[in-house]
């Protein structure tokens, strides 16, 4: 039977794409292997599609709790189903809301196929046993998406240490094994470039936002400034943030127009942004269309 046949997890219309299952994705679990990196304790990594406006070295000098392997962007956009319109809600929350783990905020009996809407995936009742299963044999603990808080990769502070004395780059082949065998997550879809990995480093990450005064201002690839003001984002916060992520398939250098280009326009001049435009326009929201969450 065909692999595509088999899946348990049946991802959403918007969840498909071939960079999740580039090479370069699994790069970043090996990274403490590499000859050049082999005697250093931490390692800065840095998306492509970031934006930093702070100095590097503060990055640097964070500390760190020994076991965890990396301090990572937790303040992240949600799907506001009633405004139809992404909200960041200035908090974290947990991978029982997040898409990336199927569930979106709904109850697993609530998840099962068929969805209710080419938007939202849905899986198989024999899922969550495999899941469990694995967690428990492989993490070590009992799996608790309501426990357990969404992040992202975009500016990240390895710990290398932590990766070499947890064993983490196993950790994370024992899932990849798992889903190979079990067929849980489609390569091409974020629930398998960003679910594996959520997965793998359960109990093994900080925050920015909980455990340092840096801001990473995350999603600004695939929000409009719509969606920034019904999230009563300050122009001082975008002004003020240490990084910006573009995440999503709006870079800030594909249209210097858009005003959410304006901090990489001063970011290439080497100035401190002082002013912001006076109106931010309005892009119509395309409604009943989930846009895609990218790392």
């Amino acid at each position: 039977s065909s692999w595509i046949s088999e899946y348990p997890v049946s991802t959403a219309k918007w969840d498909s794409s071939a960079m999740h299952m580039n090479p370069l994705n699994h790069l970043r679990f090996y990274l403490h292997h590499l000859p050049q990196f082999e005697d250093l304790s931490r390692l800065i990594f840095v998306d492509d599609d970031i934006i930093v406006r702070g100095d590097i070295r503060v990055v640097w000098s964070q500390e760190i709790a020994p076991r965890n392997a990396i301090t990572a962007t937790c303040n992240l956009w949600t799907f506001d189903k009633n405004a139809r319109m992404f909200q960041l809600r200035h908090s974290l929350h947990s991978l029982a809301d997040s898409p990336v783990m199927v569930l979106a905020g709904r109850e697993e009996g609530d998840a099962e196929c068929p969805p209710p809407s080419k938007d939202m995936a849905c899986v198989n009742s024999s899922m969550w046993s495999i899941v469990r299963e694995a967690a428990s044999t492989i993490n070590g603990k009992v799996l608790d998406l309501t426990k357990e808080f969404e992040w992202n990769f975009g500016l990240t502070l390895f710990n290398l240490e932590a990766w070499r004395t947890e064993n983490l780059t196993s950790t994370y082949e024992q899932w990849m094994r798992v889903n190979y065998k079990y067929r849980i997550f489609p390569e091409d879809s974020l629930t398998y470039g960003l679910g594996l990995p959520l997965l793998a480093l359960s109990g093994n990450v900080e925050c920015w936002e909980l455990d340092t005064d840096i801001v990473v201002l995350d999603g600004l690839g695939f929000v409009n400034p719509m969606e920034i003001q019904f999230s009563h984002i300050p122009e001082e916060m975008i002004l003020g943030a240490f990084a910006l992520h573009f995440d999503g398939p709006n870079k800030p250098w594909f249209d210097l127009h858009n005003s959410l280009s304006a901090p990489y326009l001063w970011t290439l001049k080497g100035i401190e942004g002082k002013e912001w435009p006076s109106e931010l326009p309005m892009e119509p929201i395309r409604k009943n269309r989930l846009r895609s969450f990218v790392m």
